[in-house]
């Protein structure tokens, strides 16, 4: 139903890999800088962050310093989820802000970051020894998401920087070839400014941003169609199949067609 973790220090388990939660995610950071990099753009990772992250949402985090990267997390089902929403939609539309399709970020000081501290500080005390948990962990979400939609900044409401402009161009384009001339020339950036403020927001160079995104979007269409391996390489915008199943099994351990093959073997014994 739940899980916490509380106060977490260092890099995440998939630090700098494209990946979707089990669970969505209420993530507090306390301290740390750096990114929190989604498909169409990204977030500040930074001390007072509060942010929903649905377990449908493609992201990975990117703290400059891991080593200052300390933050605690309240994973939620998504049946406890609704469970929640349903009854905060009674004053405001909260499935529309909190769902497993959705990610919600405010950034907190003061009294609000006190308060955010507080919230998981007694969950934590409390998570080991009480009878009322279940109770305590529904109230601590029912007051993040509140804390949330009174501050939300929503991909909606924010403006598009030049980052934002590249990373929405990208993966809009991702089944075209691409060059960062290209790229550079379509946003109305200096490519020698694109570079430098893409590596020092994302944590990876373009190139390297572009390959990710492509080998996860082919993990995406080898685990959820029956379709060849040359038909998603063309998709994935890899110029050969070669070329993908070399990309692939670097970024993976393994090829593509037997990572293919271990999916229908695992789904074959479902049946």
């Amino acid at each position: 139903m739940y899980d916490l973790i509380f106060e977490q220090k260092g890099k995440d388990e998939h630090y700098k890999i494209w990946h979707t939660p089990e669970n969505n995610i209420f993530l507090f950071v306390r301290s740390g800088d750096g990114s929190i990099v989604l498909r169409e753009k990204s977030y500040p990772l930074a001390a007072g962050v509060l942010c929903f992250i649905g377990k449908n949402k493609y992201h990975y985090t990117f703290p400059k310093n891991s080593k200052q990267y300390v933050r605690s997390k309240l994973l939620l089902d998504s049946s406890s989820l609704s469970k929640i929403t349903q009854v905060l939609n009674a004053s405001l539309n909260f499935a529309d802000i909190f769902n497993e399709d959705s990610i919600t970020i405010s950034i907190l000081s003061g009294e609000e970051f006190d308060s955010v501290s507080d919230i998981f500080y007694k969950l934590y005390s409390v998570s080991r020894d009480s009878k009322y948990i279940d109770a305590e962990t529904y109230s601590a979400a029912f007051r993040l998401m509140i804390i949330l939609a009174k501050n939300v900044t929503t991909e909606t409401q924010q403006n598009l920087d030049a980052l934002q402009r590249v990373i929405g161009y990208i993966n809009r384009h991702i089944s075209e070839e691409l060059s960062i001339d290209q790229i550079s020339e379509a946003c109305y950036i200096s490519k020698y400014y694109l570079c430098r403020i893409f590596k020092k927001r994302v944590g990876l160079t373009i190139m390297e941003y572009i390959l990710q995104t492509r080998i996860s979007m082919a993990k995406e269409l080898l685990e959820k169609q029956k379709t060849s391996i040359t038909q998603i390489s063309i998709a994935c915008g890899f110029s050969s199949p070669s070329y993908f199943s070399r990309s692939f099994k670097e970024a993976m351990g393994i090829s593509p067609l037997k990572y293919k093959k271990r999916l229908e073997s695992a789904e074959d014994k479902k049946l």
